[in-house]
């Protein structure tokens, strides 16, 4: 071998890579003896996609443009080239069958005796020991990936446009058939691919939780009165023009409702301030304490129109019998408390108008126990 042919050789991008080959064999019962095409579908490893959405929101017309796209990745060492590809939503690695219960049993041992323990551990000597076992599973969600060469898809052209996919839906799963040809290669890096453009409207509000921060953020209220499922992926938020943030959007059905925050709203603003602590001593043989808190919370609407703003905060939550929380104010009627001591307000905001309310609640307990969680 010539030095030109060696160097040319080693500088080969190619030099290293190791080409794996597939055969398939079939077998075929037939009538009588003629051509005949087949079609081969198989299943293979090493093909996934993810859904992936940009999300841009029009304040001004209260609507929502949904681009619902598809990052493709394939590792199954077989170029695709110039295919037509079917995405599903299908999830085969889950199974068909139902997980069936089996007995659930309990045991409890009665208490070893210090005697007999002392008499157990000179029969062992150093052989006590103790050992443990761990496993740990991990499952890799695989989406359906399906290839077809030769079907045509011209009726889908359109020119200037980026084409969408069809749907086709039934009981279990639903496919999306790309009508743009693609072409990606067996090296793993994510091919985008257009499935929908969606348009929904909206409502707007705010959201605070002056708690953890002092901002009001920008609220959207979303349906998705499409027939496409929007799968958990990842989506890039635009309000208007602007880049808001990325979020993980979750499983949102036909005619289900999502939230999306838009970014802090600088016009309205929010103060949180704790205005009293006290103390007070009760019970003649069992002393209790009991302390009082009380903040005060100041809304301001600074723009030129009306705003819905939701407030979240909370109370603390007792793990012990003896120990009680109180809510003193508010009432039911002026906010939402659940079991878990999270507490909503809701209030509608005129123009420059300005709001203030209170949040009061006690926590009582013996005096000689040592507390843990309660603010000082």
């Amino acid at each position: 071998m010539s030095n030109k042919n060696l160097q040319r050789q080693i500088s080969s991008p190619n030099r290293g890579v190791t080409k794996s080959i597939k055969n398939i064999i079939v077998d075929l019962d037939v009538v009588r003896a003629g051509d005949i095409n087949l079609i081969v579908s198989y299943v293979i490893q090493g093909a996934s996609w993810q859904p992936l959405y940009d999300v841009r929101v029009m304040k001004a017309a209260k609507e929502v443009q949904l681009d619902y796209r598809a990052s493709i990745r394939q590792t199954t060492g077989e170029d695709w080239s110039d295919v037509n590809i079917t995405l599903s939503t299908a999830r085969p690695e889950v199974g068909g069958i139902e997980p069936k219960l089996s007995a659930w049993y309990v045991n409890a041992n009665e208490p070893v005796k210090i005697a007999e323990m002392s008499t157990r551990k000179a029969y062992d000597g150093n052989r006590i020991g103790i050992s443990s076992t761990r496993a740990a599973t991990q499952s890799e969600v695989t989406s359906v990936v399906t290839l077809n060469a030769g079907v045509q898809r011209d009726d889908f052209y359109r020119p200037m446009t980026e084409p969408i996919a069809s749907v086709v839906s039934d009981y279990y799963s639903v496919l999306f058939d790309i009508p743009a040809k693609s072409t990606i290669l067996t090296d793993g890096k994510p091919h985008k691919v257009m499935i929908s453009k969606l348009k929904f409207a909206t409502e707007f509000d705010y959201s605070s939780t002056p708690k953890l921060s002092a901002n009001v953020y920008l609220r959207a209220t979303i349906k998705n009165t499409s027939e496409l499922p929007l799968l958990p992926g990842t989506a890039n938020i635009f309000s208007d023009r602007d880049f808001v943030s990325q979020v993980s959007m979750p499983l949102v059905s036909p005619t289900e409702t999502f939230n999306t925050s838009l970014g802090v709203d600088q016009a309205i603003k929010i103060q949180r301030t704790r205005v009293n602590r006290t103390n007070e001593t009760n019970g003649v043989f069992t002393k209790n304490r009991k302390v009082i808190y009380e903040y005060e919370y100041t809304l301001q609407n600074n723009r030129k129109t009306d705003a819905s703003v939701e407030i979240h905060d909370q109370i603390p939550l007792s793990q012990n019998e003896k120990m009680i929380v109180e809510l003193m104010k508010p009432q039911s009627d002026e906010a939402v408390k659940d079991n878990y001591g999270m507490i909503a307000w809701k209030h509608v905001v005129k123009p420059t108008e300005k709001k203030v309310w209170t949040l009061k609640y006690s926590v009582e307990y013996p005096s000689d126990y040592l507390t843990s969680g309660i603010e000082p």
